[in-house]
């Protein structure tokens, strides 16, 4: 008897599952994104404070209630020209503020402040019990051009003192 060849019985090939390759994929897609919105609101966060604080503030014009521009030395009652008033943020929420010639260190003009992102605005609370807002005016660039301070029916506005 011949004999006769077999065929060879093929062997079902097991398809590989993609499903772990996706799942992968998409949990390294979700990290990669979930560090890219961390950078980009610490980068914003940073930003918003390092701008802000830590910097000389001076006043540089001032306008009336009627939106009038006004001689600065007109708002301090002084009769030199060359007196400034001066804003310092500090880093741990405090600030210094004078605004008429005197003692600057005389406590009479620090406190708190709190910074309202969405509007742009520095709630200042004095030590003597008093409250103000300061509203912060940004170029189109988003860096600032002005802090405007409200003071004695006045609008003071204050720039970074760049020496």
């Amino acid at each position: 008897m011949s004999k006769k060849k077999r065929k060879p019985i093929e062997k079902k090939k097991k398809k590989k599952s993609l499903k772990p390759l996706i799942v992968t994929l998409c949990s390294v897609a979700a990290v990669i994104a979930a560090v890219i919105i961390a950078y980009v609101v610490w980068q914003n966060t940073s930003l918003e404070a390092t701008d802000l604080v830590n910097r000389d503030w001076v006043s540089v014009e001032a306008f009336d209630k009627n939106n009038k521009k006004v001689d600065i030395f007109e708002v301090y009652n002084v009769d030199y020209f060359n007196y400034n008033g001066r804003l310092g943020l500090n880093g741990d929420g405090t600030f210094n503020f004078w605004m008429s010639p005197g003692d600057e260190d005389d406590g009479t003009h620090s406190g708190n402040y709190s910074y309202d992102r969405e509007k742009q605005t520095l709630s200042m609370n004095f030590d003597s019990g008093d409250k103000a807002t300061y509203k912060i005016i940004r170029k189109k660039d988003g860096t600032i051009e002005r802090i405007e301070v409200p003071y004695n029916g006045y609008k003071v506005y204050f720039i970074e003192n760049r020496y």
